[in-house]
């Protein structure tokens, strides 16, 4: 049902007030600082960690921990770190929509083995941090993209507990993410100097795009709103992932799209892999959202290892 004339004037001027005046991609340094300093945080605050017992998970071991991040606010994050290695390189796993750090289990099952350890969290509103009734998808919480903000400065904070531990070489890390989490990830990995690579899987840019051609569930719901594009992009502008994919450079990205993908639809995808800079790579597999291939899925981890400095599998036999 669409909101009444006076109930939409109220919805945009909110959005309006609560969106900040960054600027795009090619802007210049000052301004490109703006956007970048909504991200920052107290470096120096205590993580006060909460470390479960390590559980044996055959190849690897499972950890538990929760620490202090944006705001102060508890986040629950997930360790999985292969038992032969002294002192792993590690990927930050961002999961997607609806997901959870659980789903780095899946990732760890193809990395550990080549020696990498995989640290997630669950975003804000999701996983243990879910808030019934509420979803981070919707016009209250996007004002000021601030569900967002949040979860992107969880991960910086994530990188600083890892820096306490002596068994993770934090010196060697990339980053993996996975629909939300790749569009998440676009913005992480451009104001996180510490990750050396970023994979950005079936993500996207232009949110305005997005949220107006999309058939998810949540942006279908948006789309009753009958939000303008124009709206859209002034109040999402800083948590707009092209303002922040090409600050990525010169480290290296890897974008891999589906081009039957409708969630992800291709015009989103396009317009995120013309906003990175090189050094990129691009991949696109045949089939949707949730359609890569063996050799695909394959193809990301050489990548995430190379960039990790693990050496290349050998051929069986």
């Amino acid at each position: 049902m669409r909101l009444r004339h006076s109930e939409l004037l109220v919805l945009v001027g909110l959005l309006l007030a609560m969106s900040l005046p960054v600027a795009a991609q090619d802007v210049l340094a000052d301004e490109w600082n703006s956007l970048r300093q909504v991200y920052d945080y107290d470096a120096t605050a205590a993580l006060e960690p909460e470390e479960l017992d390590p559980e044996d998970a055959g190849a690897w071991t499972s950890q538990v921990v929760h620490y202090n991040g944006a705001e102060g606010l508890r986040v629950p994050g997930l360790l999985l770190r292969p038992k032969k290695a002294e002192r792993p390189p590690c990927v930050l796993f961002l999961h997607g929509y609806g997901g959870s750090k659980e789903q780095a289990r899946m990732i760890a099952a193809l990395l550990i083995p080549r020696g990498i350890a995989v640290f997630a969290i669950d975003a804000v509103m999701h996983g243990e941090r879910a808030e019934p009734g509420r979803e981070l998808l919707s016009p209250e919480l996007m004002q000021g993209g601030r569900p967002i903000v949040r979860t992107v400065i969880d991960n910086r904070r994530g990188i600083d507990y890892l820096e306490t531990r002596g068994d993770i070489d934090v010196e060697r890390l990339a980053m993996l993410g996975v629909s939300m989490g790749g569009i998440f990830g676009s913005i992480l990995a451009a104001v996180e100097p510490r990750i050396d690579a970023a994979a950005l899987i079936v993500a996207g840019g232009r949110w305005d795009l997005l949220l107006a051609n999309s058939p998810h569930p949540r942006a279908q719901k948006l789309q009753q709103l009958g939000i303008q594009s124009e709206v859209v992009q002034q109040a999402m502008r800083v948590v707009e992932p092209v303002n922040f994919v090409g600050h990525i450079a010169p480290r290296p990205v890897l974008m891999v799209n589906g081009e039957q993908d409708q969630i992800i639809p291709r015009v989103c995808a396009e317009a995120l892999h013309e906003a990175a800079n090189e050094p990129k790579q691009v991949i696109w597999y045949e089939d949707g959202h949730v359609g890569m291939t063996p050799e695909v899925v394959g193809q990301v981890i050489e990548w995430l290892a190379k960039q990790c400095g693990v050496a290349a599998a050998q051929p069986a036999g």
